[in-house]
């Protein structure tokens, strides 16, 4: 076995030393990316049955699909570019760009990694813009398409309550009472529908989809730690100088 001198301490610590340098260089040169996020809620809105509970705009899956899929990309990245930012390649959007249900929850977390803090920063904000362009359309035709059934069914209400309302009661033919019955039936019937989409379309059961919190950028590197860094240099350089010291000692 070999034994240490002052030789051997010499080259352990002078290991140790370029060890614990070249592990802060590491740190200094290593590539540094920039990673955006976004939490984005789903909004609500009418069931397709109308009088069943609210239904997302879009489910949060289809979600995740319609952002990574070619036309939408290709709509962000025309956003983008429209903007102040020299804007990014299809390549690097379907690589960096990732989106995730958060479970049990209407809530989507998209998240864009980037060579720099705007270029980052940019790229998620014309992602989260132009779903937030897409489901406004879907919201806004659905609200329209309940607001013109309410409209027609108050038209319906106001033509029964005038049939009813003129027709004479208690007549004797069976044909009459029939359709008199039928009106009201009809009437509260209308009445129910009207007031069930009446509340549906309301602020608490219907919501846009929004951005929940701004936006935040940090900074991502492998090696998060320069103590760590270092550390890890130094362990290395006195490994490598046991190895050069057995080494001189063989020979």
């Amino acid at each position: 076995m070999h034994k240490f001198n002052a030789k051997s301490g010499k080259t352990l610590a002078i290991g140790a030393v370029l060890g614990l340098g070249a592990g802060a260089l590491t740190y200094l040169i290593q590539p540094i990316q920039w990673d955006a996020t976004a939490l984005v809620g789903v909004g609500q809105i009418l069931s397709v049955k109308r009088d069943g509970p609210p239904a997302l705009i879009e489910e949060l899956l289809t979600v995740e699909e319609r952002v990574k899929s070619p036309s939408f990309a290709a709509a962000a990245l025309a956003r983008m570019k429209s903007g102040t930012s020299n804007g990014i390649s299809q390549d690097e959007y379907d690589e960096e760009l990732s989106a995730k249900p958060i479970r049990n929850t209407n809530t989507l977390l998209i998240s864009f990694v980037g060579k720099s803090p705007e270029i980052a920063n940019a790229a998620l904000h014309s992602v989260v813009d132009e779903l937030l362009a897409k489901h406004a359309l879907l919201f806004n035709q659905t609200q329209a398409d309940a607001q013109a059934e309410i409209a027609n069914l108050n038209l319906e209400i106001e033509s029964l309550s005038k049939k009813i309302a003129t027709s004479p009661n208690g007549r004797s033919d069976v044909s009459g009472n029939l359709s008199l019955d039928l009106w009201r039936h009809e009437l509260d019937d209308d009445i129910h529908r009207a007031g069930v989409l009446r509340d549906s379309v309301s602020s608490m059961n219907m919501r846009p989809t929004s951005l929940l919190e701004p936006i935040s950028v940090t900074e991502r590197r492998m090696i998060k730690s320069p103590w760590r860094a270092c550390l890890f240099g130094a362990i290395a350089g006195v490994a490598a100088s046991l190895i050069l010291i057995r080494q001189f000692a063989k020979n």
